[in-house]
């Protein structure tokens, strides 16, 4: 995968070439999985490829800034209940560190060209921050 330094507002483009970023080392070989969402199934689907034994990268990507979170059913219940508290992360932060698994958070996937494994994003923290 080829992650280059982000710059606000600016599409990034991530490859199966085992690059790192230009000039530096390969990824000894390993396969790659990227997931894009990071909602419970990307999220537990991560998890279990490391569980199973998958030694390659895992990189979860989502529009979402925030850690992954439980996104409970809608209900006439729930939207009745006053926010108070942030909704519940589905992990810690710890626990992605740990099962070496990079999160890719504030990211739109815009395009995904399976014959090259090529995904197309769009930062969207900068544009949110940049947008009055």
């Amino acid at each position: 995968m080829n992650f280059s330094e982000v710059v606000a507002g600016t599409r990034q483009t991530i490859s199966s070439d085992n690059n790192i970023d230009e000039g530096e080392s390969k990824n000894d070989g390993l396969q790659r999985c990227v997931i894009v969402g990071a909602s419970h199934a990307g999220v537990n689907c991560a998890f279990a490829l490391r569980k199973q034994g998958f030694e390659g990268s895992i990189v979860v990507i989502d529009t979402d800034e925030y850690l992954p979170y439980h996104r409970p059913p809608l209900s006439k219940a729930y939207l009745d209940t006053p926010v108070d508290e942030p909704p519940l992360k589905i992990k810690s932060e710890n626990a992605y560190a740990k099962a070496n698994i990079t999160l890719m958070l504030g990211f739109k996937v815009m395009d995904v060209n399976v014959h090259n494994k090529l995904l197309d994003m769009h930062l969207l923290k900068t544009l949110r921050q940049s947008v009055h």
